[in-house]
């Protein structure tokens, strides 16, 4: 007799045992599920908040730049060979006319492509992101400092995909350079 209430309390202990192991991590994962898909959310809307909305366009070799908010744009190319002696950057990191963004402030940038898949990316910032034909990717970053950011196309787009460059000047107040 003893031996039945032996086997009938160590079954007891081990069905308990694995409702506790089932139903204590499934709350955890609900709870953490939750959590994500709230900060998810809070994410996405912070990312419509950008102060400053900048559309790039990327097109085989430059890059177009467009403040939606003050309606002017710019074709950033290659700096020029004769126009070099300004700089001391090589000429395979300088645009001409440079692409200048304001410090502290969040943009949010709007990214499409013309012809072929670009990925404009720049490392210092965080940034890296890919440009297709037909598909606007959103991204929002915030400069930190004043200074000057490099980067580049990050996609095999072509023969010139080497001739892609981004160069960004950052200052306190804002003005675009055209």
């Amino acid at each position: 007799m003893s031996n039945e209430i032996y086997f009938k309390l160590n079954g007891i202990i081990y069905q308990l045992l694995e409702i506790s192991c089932v139903v204590i991590p499934s709350f955890l994962v609900c709870g953490l599920v939750y959590y994500s898909i709230f900060m998810l959310y809070a994410i996405r809307i912070m990312d419509v908040w950008g102060l400053l909305t900048l559309k790039v366009v990327g097109s085989q070799w430059y890059w177009h730049y467009e403040f939606s908010d003050l309606n002017s744009g710019v074709d950033c190319v290659i700096t020029p060979l004769e126009d070099l002696s300004r700089t001391s950057l090589s000429r395979n990191f300088n645009t001409s006319p440079v692409l200048s963004l304001p410090v502290g402030v969040n943009i949010r940038g709007c990214l499409s492509s013309r012809d072929v898949i670009h990925r404009w990316s720049v490392p210092a910032l965080g940034v890296k992101l890919d440009c297709n034909v037909g598909m606007l990717s959103i991204v929002t970053f915030k400069i930190p400092i004043v200074g000057v950011f490099v980067g580049g196309c990050r996609e095999i787009c072509g023969v010139g995909h080497s001739s892609i460059p981004i160069f960004i000047e950052s200052s306190p107040f804002f003005c675009v350079r055209i």
